[in-house]
């Protein structure tokens, strides 16, 4: 509105301030218009037709209001974003000059309803008293407070869980420490610190942990190598301690000279990081057989699939756009491993086997959740997604000539390039597939092709004649490597990597352990650890 009403810039510089801030559905409105002088106000009066309807408009945000997902958790997140979405919509009513200064007792009463039991006992009791009805604004300011305080009762519980950790690391120290200084200088530290140790050879190295009796992985003497269970050599994932790592031809030695040192052995044991190294070795000649057959092949018909562009939530919130699949005959969701890494999702690993054609199995190994939503409405779900580094090809396989389908310019098309080969980065399936699909279907003509109306927008579906003359499909059998099934399998199982302690820490670990017992009630007790200053 401040181009259209600035009387310095001609209609030509208004119409490309116009088409760079339009994206989407409005973008595709005005591409058929030339930027011209004459064109502007008539794709001004094009965008003011098709979204000034100050009725609907109205009706949106007000049901957004009423629609405003309930706070289930007391949670300063959750009220957050109530009171952001909240404020969004009641700025937008008070812009179209609606007297919201005068609805205060019905908000209050939809906000309210809104909370979870805890807050709204809150609000409540700080209204008990006060004879005068509340305003908006005083509930506003009361959810800004309550935010705050549940924001910072967040962070004292987040050091609770802290303490609680460390408390926890220090029991275990009973069952795990029973040597608290060097064995091989009787200094205060432990051996892989001890700088005397450090000073030999690797060789020497293992030949002084086997003269100390001590487990050549983690440096204690209360059990032996191949029972250990701390953490591998950051170096080689082999089972010793990373001090203990040399290259070949040195560790071939240390080998030959120690018998606690570890073997290799191409059977399979315990050390499962011995083995994964083994494997790797071992494995290698074992290529992938892949059988290629090519010819040209051209269809009468060729089957468009539906797909829709979407909003996905990331992390942080932040909604990212991404192209969806429609599969009404998958049982789960699908999502590529690139935009879960582009969202910020971490997700829960898994060890489960899809099943697809002719019996074909993929492993997955890992599970996000997150939010979906559409473009055009209000409407978001939460779905679970199995994440693959590919879910198919491009989509279509080629691109396809649009010009004689004759689509119609006054719908909102859920993918406005479905006709463009692309890559697909989600995969909807059935258990949400059926509750997006709304009363609604254009037939187009000569064509066994239709338009499905769903909350996604409307997606194309169906089949269209192949206009192509060659069309090349390749087909391949593939037998998989049994090298990457196993990392696979490792990448589920492997546990991560110990961290080293600060000073401080092993001093309280130490402290722990020299100073605890007992009491009558079978509690332990422990000295309070106390700094010098």
């Amino acid at each position: 509105a401040l181009v259209n009403k600035n009387e310095s810039l001609t209609n030509v510089q208004r119409f490309y301030y116009l088409k760079s801030a339009l994206k989407g559905e409005a973008a595709h409105l005005l591409n058929s218009l030339e930027v011209t002088d004459a064109n502007y106000n008539i794709a001004w009066n094009l965008l003011k037709e098709r979204y000034e309807n100050r009725k609907l408009i109205i009706s949106t945000h007000i049901k957004s209001i009423f629609e405003l997902p309930l706070v289930l958790k007391d949670s300063h997140k959750s009220l957050r974003s109530l009171i952001d979405n909240f404020n969004k919509h009641l700025r937008s009513l008070k812009n179209l000059e609606l007297p919201t200064d005068k609805w205060d007792i019905l908000l209050i009463y939809i906000l309210v309803n809104k909370l979870d039991t805890t807050s709204k006992h809150e609000w409540e009791k700080s209204s008990v008293n006060n004879s005068d009805l509340p305003s908006l604004a005083d509930l506003l300011k009361f959810l800004v407070d309550r935010c705050q305080i549940l924001e910072n009762m967040s962070g004292d519980d987040l050091s609770k869980q802290l303490l609680h950790k460390r408390s926890t690391m220090n029991h275990l120290a009973i069952n795990n420490s029973t040597i608290t200084k060097c064995p091989y200088c009787k200094g205060d530290h432990m051996l892989f610190r001890c700088s005397e140790f450090l000073k030999l050879s690797v060789p020497n190295r293992w030949n002084e942990v086997k003269k100390l009796k001590l487990c050549t992985n983690c440096f204690r003497s209360n059990h032996f190598n191949n029972e250990c269970r701390g953490s591998y050599c950051r170096k080689c994932n082999r089972n010793h301690n990373t001090v203990l790592h040399n290259n070949s031809n040195d560790r071939s030695q240390a080998d030959s000279t120690s018998s606690t040192a570890p073997k290799e052995n191409p059977t399979l044991r315990r050390d499962t990081q011995e083995f994964r190294t083994q494997s790797q070795t071992h494995l290698v000649a074992n290529t992938t057989e892949t059988i290629i057959t090519t010819h040209s092949f051209c269809p009468e018909k060729y089957v468009v699939l539906s797909t829709a562009t979407i909003n996905i939530k990331g992390e942080m919130g932040k909604l990212v756009s991404c192209r969806a699949l429609l599969d009404s005959g998958s049982q789960s969701n699908f999502i590529t491993a690139e935009l879960v890494q582009k969202l910020g999702l971490t997700g829960s690993k898994i060890n489960m086997e899809v099943s697809g054609v002719d019996k074909s199995t993929t492993n997955i190994n890992k599970r996000v959740t997150t939010e979906i939503s559409s473009l055009f409405n209000n409407f978001r779900h939460e779905l679970g997604f199995l994440v693959l580094r590919d879910i198919t090809g491009n989509v279509p396989i080629n691109n396809i000539a649009i010009d004689n389908l004759k689509l119609p310019h006054d719908i909102n098309l859920a993918d406005h390039e479905f006709h463009i080969s692309r890559k697909v980065d989600v995969l909807l399936g059935a258990g949400i597939f059926w509750n997006l699909l709304r009363i609604g279907q254009i037939k187009l003509s000569n064509h066994n092709a239709m338009l499905q109306k769903t909350v996604l927008g409307w997606v194309f579906a169906g089949s269209i004649n192949c206009n192509t003359n060659d069309e090349v499909q390749a087909l391949h059998s593939s037998n998989v490597d049994v090298q990457d099934q196993l990392e696979k399998f490792w990448s589920i199982e492997e546990c991560e990597a110990q961290r080293d302690f600060t000073n401080e820490e092993i001093y309280c670990e130490s402290h722990f352990t020299s100073t605890f017992k007992r009491d009558s009630n079978g509690r332990f007790v422990v000295r309070l650890p106390m700094r010098d200053n």
